[in-house]
């Protein structure tokens, strides 16, 4: 007879940000097609001189998602026609650097420096979220070795093979 224990066990770590991430997008619309295009790639190319002018690489600005798509509006009469409104560009873009305020600082100066006026959103992370994964899963082991070595010694039991493991990101 299989006599089986189930642990469940829980990690924990933390790791202060060490990483800004900002996502920045840029939109030009147009009526037509070419003058959106120019107008988007004018806007890329003022934001990547004023973030060269701040002290950034070029390589450091990524493209994270590009699109055009056609804009369409409704009359506001009874027939609700719908009309062509010309042509929407979305450049999304991400700029990561080294958690340094002073950094940040220079990142939105050439942001307001551009003329581009991007929309962006700043992000507090971590450069390798998979190290800290890796340390969580550890943590994880050690408590669940913990309340095995617990449970088998009141219960008078003597541990043999680990049969399973069996672990989910969920809690």
């Amino acid at each position: 007879m299989e006599r089986t224990i189930t642990i469940k066990a829980v990690g924990k770590a933390s790791q202060k940000p060490d990483c800004i991430r900002l996502n920045i997008e840029l939109e030009a619309k147009e009526l037509e097609y070419q003058k959106t295009m120019d107008l988007a790639a004018k806007q890329l190319e003022n934001l990547k001189k004023a973030l060269i002018a701040e002290g950034f690489k070029p390589e450091d600005l990524k493209t994270s998602n590009f699109n055009i798509n056609t804009v369409y509006i409704y009359k506001q009469n009874n027939s609700n026609e719908k009309v062509f409104d010309g042509y929407r560009c979305v450049h999304s873009l991400e700029l990561s650097f080294e958690n340094a305020m002073e950094k940040l600082n220079k990142a939105l100066n050439a942001f307001q420096a551009s003329k581009a006026q991007p929309e962006f959103t700043i992000n507090f992370t971590i450069k390798d979220p998979e190290a800290l994964k890796k340390e969580l899963l550890a943590k994880a082991c050690e408590d669940a070795k913990e309340k095995v070595e617990i449970l088998s010694k009141a219960s008078k039991v003597k541990l043999g093979q680990l049969l399973a493991i069996n672990y989910s990101w969920g809690d």
